[in-house]
C-alpha cells in the first residue's frame, strides 16, 4: 500500500474513533496498519503512520475500558510522534498520553498542558475544547478539586459549541453531571444527563451508549426518591440491555429494580430481582457489583418486616459482602454494609459483635464525613464557577441580542462563519434630525448624547413594536429594514406605520441648557438588499444595495416633518398592504432630480383622517 492509501485508512478509522463509535473497528484498522507497516519494513517518512496508527489504537483500548492495555501504544505512539514535524500529530499523542495516565495525575496535567500549547498554537478549537475537558477530568477525578474541574468543564464547553462538537460536549456533560452526583446535588445530576441523552440522540450514538445514559438518569430519580419515575426508567432500560444483550447492564438494572422493590415494602419482588442481579454479577466476574448486591440480599433477609426473614442468612451474606466490599475504595457501599450488620446484631442482642462492626461503621463514617466537609467546600466554588460562567453567558447573549438580530445571532452560535443573504422584496427606513448640525453647536457634549439617546430609543420602540429591525445609527441618521432578516409579507405597510408614528407629535421633556425643539425628516423606498455580517471580531449586520442608497436620497431630498417615499414604496404598499390603501393617501412631488439616481417620481406619505 500507498503512504496515501494508508493514511486514507487511518483517516477513516480516527473518524470512527472520534464520532462513530466504532472502537473495536479502530482497533482492527490501526492493528492492521501496523503489521503492514511492519511487514514492509517502512521507515524515512513513515514515521506519522505509524504515530497515527498506534495512537488510534491507544483511543480504541481506552474507549473500550482497556486502558492498562493502552498505555504503552499512547506512549509509543507519542515517542514516533516527536519524531515527525506533525505537531497535530503531537498534540494528540499528548493528549492521550496526558488522558490515560491516572496514577500519577501531575505527569497526566503536563502532557495534556503540552497538548493544549500545541492546539492553540494551530487554532485548533476541537483539539483545545476536547483538551480542556480532559484537563478537567484529572482535576475531579483524580486531584478531587471539583471546582477546577468544573472551570476547565465550562471552558471546554464554550469552545465545543463554537465548533458545533456534540459528541464532546455530551461527554463534558456528562463530565459534570457525575461530578454532581459525588456531590449529592442530584438534580443537577439529572438536568445534566437529560442534556447528553438529548445529545447523543440527535447525533447517533449507539444504543448501548444511550441506555447507559439512561439508565443514570433513572439512578439520579432514585436519588431524589421519585420511586416511580425511577422504576419506569429501570424498566425501559432493561428492555433495552436484555434486547442487545449486554449482560453487565442486565445485571445493574435489576439489581436497582430490586432496591426500589425492597424502598417500597415488596420484599418478594425486590429479592427475586436481587437474585436475577447476583447470578448475572457472577456470570461477568463484577466483583464489586456482585460485593454490593449480596450487601443487598443479606440486609433483606435481616428485615423483620420481611415474611422470609432469616438470621443466618442475613449474617452469612453481610459478612460476605464486607468481605469482598474491604477490597474496594468506594466507602459508601462497605458503610452501609457495617451499619447493616452492626443493626442486625443489636437486633439479635449479640452485644459483643454489635460495638465490633458499629465501632468499624463509625470509623469509616467520619472519614466519609471528613471528605464531605471538603466536597462542600469544592461544590460551592464549584456552584460561583458554573454561575459566573452562566452570568456571562448570559451577558454575552443579551449584548448579541442588542446588536445583531436575534435569528442571526442563532446562526452565528450554530457554528456559521459567513452570513450573506439576499432580501428581494424589502422596505429600508432612513430617518434624521432636521437642524443637527445648530443643536449640537449649542449644547454640550453630553447633554448631545442626551437627545441623541431620547430620541432614537423612541425610534428603536416604534421600530420594535412594528417589526422593523434596527440597522444603525450614523450621526444623526437612524436607519431600519423590514422584511430582512426574517422575510415580511406587509413590510411596506409596516414601515409606512412606523414612520408616521415617528412624526406625532413629541417633545423632549428633559431641560437641557438651551431648548431643545426636535424635527424629523424620513425617506422611505421597497426593493432588494443584501444583508450579511462584517466583521470577526466586532461584528455587525448591515445592508448594501440600490433600495440601501435609494432610501436615504429619499430622506436627504425630503422636507422636515414629511415622510419622502419612492413611486416603488408606494407600489409595494398598495400591493401588499393588509390594510385598505385608502388608509394613506400619497402626495404627488412630481418628477425630481436624485442625486445619483436621476429623475424619479416621488411622494410624501400621510396618514389619511
Amino acid at each position: 500500500m500507498t503512504y496515501d492509501e494508508i493514511s486514507q485508512l487511518l483517516d477513516r478509522a480516527e473518524e470512527g474513533n472520534l464520532v462513530s463509535f466504532k472502537y473495536l473497528e479502530s482497533e482492527r484498522i490501526g492493528r492492521e496498519v501496523l503489521d503492514i507497516l511492519n511487514d514492509h519494513k517502512y521507515k524515512n517518512g513513515f514515521e506519522i503512520l505509524h504515530a497515527r496508527a498506534l495512537i488510534l489504537i491507544a483511543i480504541a483500548l481506552w474507549r473500550q475500558g482497556r486502558t492498562d492495555e493502552a498505555m504503552p501504544y499512547a506512549e509509543s505512539g507519542l515517542a514516533e510522534a516527536k519524531l515527525s514535524n506533525r505537531k497535530d500529530i503531537k498534540a494528540k499523542a499528548y493528549g492521550m498520553v496526558g488522558t490515560i495516565q491516572t496514577k500519577n495525575p501531575l505527569l497526566g496535567l503536563e502532557c495534556m498542558n503540552n497538548a493544549l500549547e500545541i492546539y492553540e498554537e494551530l487554532g485548533d478549537k476541537g483539539g483545545i475544547g476536547r483538551t480542556l475537558s480532559n484537563i478537567g477530568t484529572v482535576y475531579c477525578n483524580s486531584l478531587s478539586e471539583f471546582a477546577k474541574g468544573i472551570e476547565f468543564f465550562s471552558r471546554a464547553l464554550q469552545v465545543l459549541e463554537e465548533v458545533g462538537d456534540r459528541e464532546s460536549i455530551a461527554v463534558t456533560m456528562e463530565k459534570i453531571a457525575r461530578v454532581y452526583f459525588s456531590m449529592g446535588t442530584y438534580e443537577k445530576t439529572l438536568e445534566y444527563y437529560k442534556e447528553v441523552h438529548r445529545l447523543l440522540e440527535e447525533i447517533g450514538a449507539p444504543k448501548l451508549r444511550i441506555l447507559d445514559v439512561i439508565f443514570e438518569i433513572g439512578f439520579a430519580y432514585y436519588y431524589l426518591g421519585d420511586h416511580t419515575n425511577a422504576m419506569e426508567i429501570y424498566g425501559k432500560v432493561l428492555a433495552g440491555y436484555t434486547e442487545i444483550g449486554n449482560i453487565p447492564g442486565i445485571a445493574e438494572t435489576t439489581g436497582n429494580i430490586g432496591q426500589v422493590y425492597k424502598d417500597t415494602g415488596e420484599y418478594d419482588l425486590a429479592l427475586e430481582y436481587y437474585g436475577r442481579a447476583l447470578a448475572n454479577h457472577e456470570e461477568t466476574g463484577n466483583e464489586l457489583n456482585l460485593g454490593y448486591i449480596t450487601g443487598c440480599i443479606g440486609d433483606l433477609y435481616g428485615d423483620r418486616n420481611f415474611n422470609g426473614y432469616d438470621a443466618g442468612k442475613a449474617e452469612e451474606y453481610l459478612l460476605q459482602s464486607i468481605a469482598m466490599l474491604d477490597n474496594f475504595s468506594w466507602k459508601v457501599w462497605v458503610l452501609e454494609r457495617y451499619k447493616a450488620i452492626a443493626s442486625f446484631y443489636e437486633q439479635e442482642e449479640r452485644w459483643k459483635e454489635q460495638s465490633y462492626y458499629y465501632k468499624k461503621y463509625r470509623d469509616i463514617k467520619d472519614e466519609i464525613q471528613s471528605e464531605d466537609i471538603r466536597k462542600q467546600t469544592h461544590k460551592h466554588e464549584m456552584d460561583r464557577t458554573l454561575a459566573g460562567e452562566r452570568a456571562r453567558a448570559s451577558a454575552t447573549q443579551e449584548i448579541l441580542a442588542n446588536i445583531l438580530p436575534s435569528t442571526i445571532t442563532e446562526r452565528l452560535l450554530k457554528g456559521e462563519k459567513k452570513i450573506a443573504d439576499t432580501h428581494e422584496h424589502v422596505s429600508v427606513l432612513f430617518a434624521d434630525i432636521v437642524g443637527f448640525t445648530q443643536i449640537s453647536s449649542l449644547l454640550p457634549a453630553g447633554e448631545l448624547i442626551d437627545v441623541l439617546d431620547i430620541v432614537f430609543t423612541r425610534f428603536d420602540t416604534i421600530c420594535k413594536s412594528h417589526g422593523l429591525e434596527k440597522i444603525k445609527t450614523i450621526g444623526d441618521a437612524y436607519m431600519a429594514v423590514c422584511g430582512a432578516p426574517v422575510a415580511v409579507e406587509n413590510h411596506a405597510e409596516r414601515t409606512a406605520l412606523a414612520a408616521l408614528v415617528m412624526l406625532e407629535n413629541f417633545s423632549i421633556e428633559q431641560k437641557f441648557s438651551v431648548p431643545v425643539k426636535v424635527e424629523f425628516r424620513i425617506g422611505l423606498h421597497s426593493g432588494s438588499v443584501v444583508a450579511g455580517i462584517i466583521g470577526e471580531n466586532k461584528y455587525s449586520y448591515d445592508l448594501w444595495g440600490d433600495a440601501v442608497n435609494t432610501a436615504s436620497r429619499m430622506e436627504s431630498h425630503g422636507e422636515p416633518g414629511k415622510i419622502h417615499v419612492s413611486e416603488e414604496f408606494m407600489l409595494a404598499l398598495s400591493l401588499k398592504s393588509l390594510m385598505s390603501i385608502q388608509s394613506f393617501t400619497f402626495q404627488e412631488r412630481g418628477e425630481m432630480a436624485i442625486k445619483g439616481k436621476g429623475t424619479m417620481k416621488t411622494y410624501f406619505l400621510q396618514k389619511s383622517r
